[in-house]
């Protein structure tokens, strides 16, 4: 069973990994990059702050950044050493004379489960429990889809690389959006003095973008910093 199993994700990896153009190349290898998605988590962050306020939107940010952490070093340190199987690209393995190679990258030795795939869906279910909007939730999902897609077009993963990543991190990810969910939850009614709260339901239009209420506060400088430094170190996980 498990032989079959294996021949039939080397099958779909094949099919998958056979259609190549030079633009599409170019794209996913670009794509695929460690900086090419800060553009997206800042706007995800911007988002957080205009729904939730900074102090909301530091905690969420903190499970944010737990939660691909988490994934990333549960799939890169201990699952991966655990089984040891070699990625598709790599020269070792006998699939690799099959597979398309595009500008040489091969990734690391091992690639069971996807660190990439962990860490996107961990990001994608933290943010979709905490922001619990239907469009975000098409978003960060569109966006995960995207990222796994990248390796099998790369080469460099199993579909069953990617599945087990993408499970790993949907459980990492509920958890940690569940808890801050809960923690945050808590500390609602303990705004600081003169912080006002309104609905953004209340203005016409506003409602299409899902957001809960805002949080006026000052921008405090050292939350503004700590902000920053998260941020740096989700996208330096990935």
């Amino acid at each position: 069973m498990l032989e079959f199993l294996n021949n039939l994700d080397g099958l779909i990896l094949l099919f998958l990994n056979s259609f190549h153009t030079d633009f599409m190349d170019d794209f996913m290898k670009l794509f695929t990059g460690r900086y090419i998605g800060i553009p997206f988590y800042l706007a995800l962050f911007g988002g957080l702050i205009r729904s939730f306020g900074i102090r909301r939107a530091l905690i969420y940010l903190a499970a944010v950044g737990l939660a691909v952490a988490m994934a990333d070093q549960l799939c890169a340190g201990v699952l991966r050493p655990m089984f040891c199987r070699l990625r598709p690209s790599n020269p070792e393995n006998p699939i690799s004379q099959f597979i398309v190679i595009v500008d040489g990258y091969r990734g690391g030795r091992y690639g069971f489960p996807s660190c990439h795939a962990a860490n996107s869906m961990a990001l994608a279910m933290a943010m979709s429990v905490i922001c619990r909007n239907r469009k975000i939730t098409y978003v960060v999902m569109g966006w995960t889809a995207l990222n796994c897609y990248t390796r099998l077009y790369l080469g460099v993963h199993y579909p069953g690389d990617i599945l087990v990543g993408l499970m790993t991190g949907a459980v990492i990810g509920v958890s940690c959006g569940k808890l801050a969910s809960l923690y945050a939850s808590r500390i609602r009614g303990r705004m600081m003095p003169g912080v006002t709260v309104f609905s953004l339901a209340s203005i016409p239009g506003t409602h299409v973008l899902g957001f809960e209420e805002v949080c006026v506060r000052p921008w405090h400088i050292p939350a503004t910093v700590l902000s920053i430094t998260m941020l740096v170190i989700i996208v330096l996980s990935l």
